[in-house]
């Protein structure tokens, strides 16, 4: 009885081990509709920032974007 349970409990962690691994990989490879869509908002507001477009292009380009 004893070894049977060591066993489950084996295969419990076995099962969260690989569940931690896929979760790892899936954040690492595979970016959400969310994460692609303020990336570019992002890069606009950096390029206004830094004074390569006007407030009018900037919202303009916002509207695009959003």
């Amino acid at each position: 009885m004893f070894f049977g349970g060591f066993g489950l409990f084996s295969l419990l962690w076995d099962i969260l081990i690989i569940w931690l691994f896929i979760a790892i990989i899936r954040k690492i490879f595979f970016k959400t509709k969310s994460e692609f869509k303020n990336k570019p908002l992002e890069i606009l507001k950096r390029r206004y920032a830094k004074g390569k477009i006007t407030k009018k292009q900037f919202e303009e380009m916002k509207k695009d974007i959003i």
